[in-house]
């Protein structure tokens, strides 16, 4: 279970860069690193 929560994790962390250039949002930018900070 921790193995594939991991995996998803590291999907969706992969896809951060490109979502936020894609969206071009520096605040939505800052925003996820301060939820990712507090996990």
């Amino acid at each position: 279970m921790k193995a594939l929560l991991k995996i998803e994790w590291i999907k969706t962390w992969r896809s951060w860069p490109v979502f936020i250039m894609g969206s071009g949002s520096p605040s939505l930018f800052i925003s996820s690193i301060q939820v990712l900070s507090q996990v």
